[in-house]
C-alpha cells in the first residue's frame, strides 16, 4: 500500500499539469493514504473453524459464517484468504473479501495448523 501511494504521489508531482492541479491530485493521494491506513488499523479479524459451523470470521464483533474460495493463496510466509459471505451485497451478489494473514501474526505452530486446516477443508 505504501509503495503504491509513494509512486502515485511522485506521479502527481512530476507531471505536466498546472501547479494547482498537481497540488489537488497530491492532496487526494495523501488523503487516500491516510484513510486507507486508518481503515486497516481499525479492523481486527478473528478466523475460526469448527466441524459444526465451518469457517467463520469476526470483524470487531460477532462471527459470520463464510465460504473459503479456491482462489485463496497459501505460502510459508503468508495466507491470502479469499472469502465469500452468505449475505448479499446488493446488485453484485454475495460479498467477497480478501484477508492477508502474515506468518508472524500467529505462533509458528498455529500458522502451520491454519495452513493444514485450509488445505484439508477447502476443495481445490
Amino acid at each position: 500500500m505504501g509503495a503504491a501511494h509513494i509512486l502515485a504521489l511522485s506521479a502527481a508531482i512530476m507531471n505536466a499539469l498546472p501547479a494547482i492541479l498537481k497540488l489537488f491530485v497530491a492532496s487526494a493521494v495523501v488523503a487516500n493514504f491516510y484513510f486507507a491506513l486508518k481503515k486497516i488499523s481499525d479492523v481486527r479479524h478473528i478466523v475460526r473453524y469448527s466441524e459444526a459451523l465451518g469457517w467463520e470470521i469476526a470483524e470487531n464483533g460477532d462471527f459470520e459464517s463464510v465460504r473459503i474460495l479456491n482462489s485463496t493463496v497459501l505460502t510459508r510466509f503468508a495466507v491470502w484468504l479469499h472469502t465469500e459471505t452468505h449475505r448479499h451485497s446488493g446488485f453484485f451478489g454475495k460479498a467477497k473479501k480478501s484477508i492477508l494473514i502474515m506468518d508472524d501474526a500467529l505462533s509458528e505452530v498455529d500458522f502451520r495448523r491454519l495452513i493444514v486446516k485450509l488445505k484439508t477443508t477447502v476443495a481445490h
